[in-house]
């Protein structure tokens, strides 16, 4: 996509500011190619179980106006996940606005830099799969301190076996046990993966 505007990255350009794709945002046209992708396996009744990753950028330009248009694509791609009832969802920003002078002058713009955003699409058909004791875990630590490590460990855990209940608790990342306690910045590792990882 970024080739016939002869970028190699999204961060500064093209003139205009719009990254566009067959007269779609290149951030629209992926999320609607990853929800046909998701629909077409989930038509397949020997489907295997899929990870999928996708990386928009979006707000990674110098003059902020790529993230407005954003918001109606998202909108559409949240609900439609939401209804897929076999597909849990991950949708996080690895860090706020730093591209733009809303970060250094603007007090909100500071805040925002250092509180990315994450969140986790739980439909009924996942929920039912983990029971009531999982997804109570999950609501209490939405409140907690949690790194990619932590989303790893819980994913790793979530992609074997379903534990029994009584063993629903991960050793390292997020606790899928709600007694787990919390937190706190001074005990979380923000170290590389081991290689146990």
């Amino acid at each position: 996509m970024l080739a016939q505007y002869g970028l190699n990255n999204p961060f500064s350009g093209p003139p205009g500011d719009q990254i566009c794709y067959n007269g779609q945002f290149q951030h629209t046209y992926l999320l609607n190619y990853t929800l046909d992708k998701l629909r077409g396996i989930s038509r397949d009744a020997h489907a295997q179980a899929m990870l999928s990753y996708m990386s928009l950028s979006v707000g990674h330009d110098h003059v902020g106006r790529r993230i407005q248009t954003l918001d109606p694509a998202l909108v559409q791609y949240v609900t439609s996940l939401a209804h897929e009832q076999k597909t849990i969802t991950v949708i996080l920003a690895d860090h706020g606005n730093t591209y733009t002078e809303f970060a250094s002058t603007i007090l909100e713009g500071r805040f925002e830099m250092f509180h990315p955003h994450l969140f986790v699409i739980v439909p009924r058909g996942v929920s039912r799969i983990l029971g009531e004791e999982a997804m109570a875990a999950l609501r209490a630590n939405q409140r907690r301190l949690t790194t990619m490590i932590d989303i790893h460990h819980a994913l790793m855990a979530l992609a074997g076996p379903i534990p029994k209940a009584s063993n629903f608790e991960i050793q390292k990342g997020i606790d899928l046990d709600s007694g787990g306690g919390t937190q706190s910045s001074s005990k979380i590792n923000l170290g590389y993966p081991s290689e146990n990882v």
